[in-house]
């Protein structure tokens, strides 16, 4: 049925369930966030991009504007000036945020005893510490709205710890907890939902990179990766719906009854999924001879 035929009918064309709602996504120039911010634009949101890289992210607003209004804001997860500043301006321009999805993160494989301690503090102010800050600077806004929607990017790594992403496997732990204590908090608001995203390994240049980086670590092939648009479709859905956790695949819910259930099964599994290898440690640095003289 065409617009005029519902007009002369007197009936309304459907609206889209996220009409007039301004998204920000983070992290949202490739990956997992393009593909969520497509979905978003699909369901009626305003979308804008937050991430570091200009040149991408006015790329992706190019291939997104058949969709719907997109728009980009430089932001760095890991800096709270920045975050500030991004916000600030996408207040001043768009007005509040009514939804945050906090997707931003960087991983890497590789045995913990060998990773590079900063790089450890980065993962962490990206992966964790970002997306707690952000969601501070939007609820405000959103509970005197009395509607908002926040949606944390977590990963089946969450609940399972699996060897070879240490990292990566604490702070996607912390990020569903943090996930699971603020829905509570919020949960006698009702218009206020948090949603904690949780998928197996995504089809994305972050995977492709690790098994390149490193081959011989894990079994890759045991857990197929599903794809992009797939993790999109179950997010969007679950934020509108308000759900509380969205696994985005049967890997993560097996994974998840395993662990919960039978955990030593899952142990097994993991353990023969990961190549263990003895961590390459540095070399000791040679004992200076003190002097008692």
């Amino acid at each position: 049925m065409n617009r005029t035929v519902e007009v002369k009918r007197g009936l309304r064309p459907r609206r889209r369930p996220l009409e007039g709602r301004v998204a920000l996504v983070t992290g949202g120039a490739q990956g997992i966030g393009r593909g969520i911010a497509a979905e978003l634009l699909r369901h009626g949101a305003h979308v804008v991009i937050g991430d570091l890289f200009e040149h991408d992210m006015e790329e992706a607003c190019r291939q997104l504007a058949r969709l719907g209004p997109a728009d980009w804001v430089k932001l760095d997860v890991s800096d709270q000036e920045s975050m500030r500043a991004g916000m600030a301006a996408i207040r001043e321009k768009h007005g509040p945020v009514d939804v945050l999805v906090n997707n931003a993160g960087i991983a890497s494989a590789g045995l913990f005893a060998e990773e590079d301690p900063r790089r450890i503090l980065k993962a962490l102010a990206v992966d964790l510490q970002g997306a707690l800050y952000l969601t501070r600077l939007v609820l405000p806004s959103m509970i005197a709205a009395g509607w908002g929607r926040v949606v944390n990017i977590s990963s089946m790594m969450a609940f399972t710890g699996s060897p070879g992403f240490a990292v990566y496997s604490a702070a996607k732990g912390g990020l569903l907890q943090f996930s699971e204590a603020i829905e509570r908090e919020l949960r006698p608001l009702r218009g206020v939902r948090v949603t904690a995203v949780l998928p197996p390994s995504v089809r994305t240049r972050g995977f492709e990179e690790a098994k390149r980086a490193q081959p011989a670590m894990m079994r890759w092939s045991m857990v197929p990766p599903v794809s992009v648009e797939q993790v999109a479709r179950h997010t969007v859905r679950g934020l509108v719906a308000g759900r509380r956790r969205v696994y985005c695949g049967a890997q993560s819910y097996v994974a998840y009854l395993l662990q919960r259930f039978v955990p030593w099964v899952m142990d097994r599994v993991l353990m023969f999924m990961f190549r263990a290898t003895r961590p390459r440690l540095p070399a000791p640095a040679a004992r200076v001879p003190v002097s008692h003289a």
